[in-house]
C-alpha cells in the first residue's frame, strides 16, 4: 500500500556508493522505495542478490541507513533486520543491526500518521524486530484505521492466534480502501487455520463491484487451502463468470485446486475449465488440477488431448501439467512424443523434454523411435529427456544401447551419453561392452569419446580401452590413450599388467601410455609444488571439516582441530589457530588464483565449487607426493 503523498521524487543516491554489481542492485532497489507495487517484485529479487553477493551486498545497504530519503532508509533497515533474522550466516554485524532497528523504530515514532504508516506498512510483510513490537501494539488503539490494520498485520507475524489482531484484520476486510483490504487479506492468507472465521468476508469481496478487491481475496483463499473448502461454490461461480478478467478466472481455478486438495470436489469445475476459450483460464485449470493432486487417468487423458491444441499457450500449459505429475503421465507419452520435431517455441520444447523425462523409463521406447527418424534437430530434446530421468534414464539408455540395431540411432545414443558427461558413469560398462564387440571404427571412436567424457568414472572401461589401443588403428589408439590418461591412476595397474603380456608395437603403445600418465601427473600437480606442504595439509583438513559440518567460522574450525589434536588424530605440534587457518586459505587462493571459500568477515563460510575441486586435487597431490618419496627411498 503506497502511503507517500509525493511518489514522483527520485531519491538521491546514498553517499559513497561505488558502482559494482552488489551496489547497483541496492541502488535499483532503493529507486523503487516509493512504489509499493514495484517493491513486491524487487524484494524477492533483492533477497536472491543478497544470497549471490554474500557479504559484499551489505556495505551499500548499511550506507543507505543515512540516505536522505526516509523511504530508502526504512527499506535498507528492513532488509538488514530481515537478513539478520533469517540468515545470520550472511550478516553478523551487531552495530549495523542496532542502527537498522533504530531506523525502523524511529519510523514508527514519527509525528505524522503518514510517516508512521510508511514504516508500519513495510513491517506487514517481514517480522518486526523486538524493539518495534511495543510501538506496533500501541498503534492497535490508534484512531486511524490504516495504522490499526497495518499494525495488526505486522503483529500477526509474531502472535498469530491473538483474537484482537484477528478482529482488527476482519474490520480491515470491510475497509473502503482497496489497498488496506489487500493488507488484511494477505495477513489472513499467512495466518492459515487461525483465519477460518473471516471466510464470509473474503467471499463477499469476490462479489464486490470493485475488481481491485478480487485478487487479494482469491490469494487469501488459495493460501488457506483446504481450511477454506466451504468457499468452493463461490470460487466455481467466479471461474464460470465470463465477465471477470481471464487472468483472475484462471487464478480462481488455481485457488479451487488448493481449497479442494485431498478431495475430488473441484475436479468437475476444473475439467470444464480446460475447454475454456481463454488460454489463461486453461493455464489456471491445469495448475489447479496439479496443485490439487489430481492425476487420474481421466485428467492425464485430457492433458494429452490438449497437447495437440491449435493454441500454443494451451499446448504449453498441458505439457507443463504433465511434466508436473511425473511418472503418472506415462499414458500421455505418445501424445508428447508426437510433438517432438513439430514445436518451435523454446518454452514448449523445454517443457516437452521435462514431461518426457518425468514420465520415466516408459518414455524410452518412444524416444528411441524418434531417433530412428534420423532427424538431427530432435536430438537435443531426446538428450534433455534422458537427462531429466536421472539415474533411471542412464540405466535405460545403457540397456537400449545393448539392443539397438539401427546404426545411426546407436551412434546418437552414444553421443547423448557423451553429452551427459560424468553423470552417465553408470553407462560405462555398457559402453565398454560395445567397444569390445564392435568392428565399426566410427562407432568405436564415439564410444571412446563417451567413455572419456565420464572422467574418472570411466575406470571400469580401462580393460576395454587397453584392448582397443592394442588392436585398433593408430587414430583409435590415440583416442584410447587420452581416455586412459583421463582415468588416471585407476587405469595404471591395467596398463602395467597388459605391458607384461604384450610384445612389439603393442608393448610400445602401452609403454607410451604409462609414460604419459606419469607426465600427466607431473603436469597436473605442478601448481601445487609452489605451495608449502604444511599449507596444503591445513587446507585439506579445513576442507574435510566443511564437508562434514557445512559452513563454519574460523573459531569453530580452530576448536574442532584442537580437539582432534588432543584425541591424537593430529600430530601434537601441528599448528591450527584461527589466524593460521585464515592465512592458509588466503595463501591457497593467492597461489592458485581461485576463491576456495565463500567466507567473509564476521560470518560463517564454506567451500566454493572450485574450492571442493581444489581440495580433492590437493589431497591427491599429497598422496602422490608421499608415494613418490617412498618410491625414491632405497630398499
Amino acid at each position: 500500500m503506497s502511503v507517500d503523498r509525493d511518489t514522483t521524487r527520485t531519491p538521491r543516491p546514498a553517499k559513497g556508493i561505488v558502482w559494482n554489481d552488489a551496489r547497483r542492485a541496492v541502488e535499483e532497489f532503493l529507486r523503487h522505495a516509493q512504489d509499493s507495487d514495484a517493491l513486491a517484485e524487487y524484494l524477492p529479487r533483492l533477497a536472491a542478490e543478497a544470497e549471490r553477493h554474500g557479504e559484499a551486498f551489505f556495505p551499500p545497504l548499511i550506507e543507505a541507513l543515512d540516505h536522505s530519503e526516509t523511504g530508502c532508509r526504512l527499506l535498507a533497515a528492513l532488509l538488514i533486520v530481515h537478513t539478520a533474522e533469517e540468515r545470520p550466516d550472511l550478516l553478523d554485524d551487531r552495530d549495523a543491526l542496532a542502527r537498522a532497528t533504530a531506523v525502523l523504530t524511529d519510523g514508527l515514532r514519527q509525528e505524522t500518521v503518514d510517516d508512521r504508516l510508511r514504516a508500519c506498512v513495510l513491517l506487514t510483510g517481514y517480522k518486526a524486530p523486538p524493539a518495534a513490537v511495543p510501538l506496533l501494539k500501541r498503534m492497535m488503539d490508534d484512531p486511524d484505521e490504516r495504522l490499526r490494520v497495518c499494525a495488526a498485520a505486522a503483529l500477526s507475524l509474531i502472535d498469530a492466534g491473538n483474537a484482537q489482531l484477528i478482529q482488527t484484520l476482519r474490520h480491515g476486510l470491510h475497509s473502503e480502501l482497496p489497498a488496506l483490504v489487500q493488507v488484511a487479506a494477505h495477513a489472513f492468507a499467512r495466518l492459515g487455520v487461525h483465519s477460518a472465521e473471516p471466510l464470509g468476508e473474503l467471499i463477499a469481496l469476490l462479489d464486490s463491484p470493485d475488481e481491485r478487491y478480487w485478487y487479494p481475496a482469491l490469494l487469501a483463499l488459495k493460501q488457506l487451502g483446504p481450511s477454506a473448502a466451504m468457499t468452493l461454490g463461490p470460487l466455481r461461480e467466479f471461474l464460470a463468470d465470463r465477465r471477470r478478467p481471464p487472468s483472475l478466472r484462471g487464478f480462481a481455478a488455481v485457488a479451487i485446486g488448493h481449497v479442494t486438495r485431498g478431495s475430488d470436489g473441484g475436479i468437475p469445475a476444473l475439467m470444464g475449465a480446460l475447454s475454456d476459450a481463454e488460454p489463461l483460464v486453461v493455464n489456471g485449470a491445469v495448475d489447479g488440477l496439479v496443485e490439487g493432486g489430481h492425476a487420474s487417468a481421466m485428467v492425464v487423458s485430457r492433458f494429452a488431448e490438449l497437447i495437440a491444441s491449435p493454441c500454443e499457450e494451451t499446448r504449453i500449459a498441458a505439457a507443463r501439467g504433465l511434466a508436473a505429475i511425473g511418472s503418472r503421465a506415462a499414458q500421455a507419452v505418445p501424445a508428447l512424443a508426437a510433438r517432438v520435431g513439430k514445436e518451435t517455441n523454446p518454452r514448449m520444447i523445454e517443457v516437452l523434454a521435462r514431461a518426457l523425462g518425468g514420465a520415466g523409463t516408459a518414455a524410452v521406447p518412444a524416444l528411441t523411435v524418434i531417433l530412428r527418424g534420423h532427424d538431427i534437430l530432435v536430438v537435443p530434446v531426446v538428450a534433455a529427456a534422458f537427462m531429466n530421468m536421472g539415474t533411471e534414464g542412464i540405466a535405460a539408455l545403457a540397456a537400449t544401447l545393448r539392443t539397438e540395431s539401427d546404426a545411426w540411432t546407436r551412434v546418437t545414443l552414444v553421443a547423448i551419453v557423451r553429452e551427459l558427461g560424468a553423470s552417465a558413469a553408470s553407462a560405462v560398462p555398457a559402453l565398454a561392452g560395445l567397444l569390445d564387440e564392435t568392428d565399426d571404427e566410427e562407432l568405436a571412436a564415439c564410444l571412446i569419446a563417451a567413455i572419456h567424457a565420464t572422467g574418472p568414472g570411466a575406470a571400469p572401461a580401462a580393460p576395454a580401452l587397453v584392448r582397443c589401443l592394442v588392436a585398433g588403428s593408430d587414430e583409435l589408439a590415440s583416442w584410447c590413450e587420452r581416455a586412459l590418461w583421463s582415468i588416471g591412476p585407476d587405469a595404471a595397474a591395467t596398463v602395467e599388467a597388459a605391458i607384461h603380456a604384450a610384445q612389439g608395437d603393442s608393448r610400445i603403445r602401452l609403454e607410451n601410455v604409462l609414460a604419459g600418465m606419469r607426465r600427466d601427473d607431473d603436469r597436473r600437480y605442478i601448481r601445487f609444488e609452489q605451495v608449502e606442504e604444511t599449507d596444503l595439509q591445513r587446507f585439506v583438513l579445513v576442507a574435510d571439516l566443511f564437508a562434514e559440518h557445512g559452513p563454519l567460522s574460523l573459531r569453530a574450525m580452530e576448536a574442532m582441530l584442537r580437539e582432534r589434536t588432543r584425541s591424537g588424530l593430529l600430530a601434537h605440534d601441528f599448528s591450527i589457530s584461527a589466524s593460521e587457518i585464515r592465512l592458509t586459505l588466503e595463501k591457497i587462493e593467492a597461489h592458485l588464483g581461485a576463491p576456495a571459500t565463500d567466507r567473509g568477515p564476521g560470518r560463517k563460510g564454506g567451500l566454493t565449487d572450485e574450492g571442493r575441486r581444489l581440495a580433492s586435487e590437493a589431497k591427491a597431490f599429497l598422496q602422490w607426493k608421499a608415494k613418490r618419496r617412498d618410491d625414491a627411498e632405497p630398499r
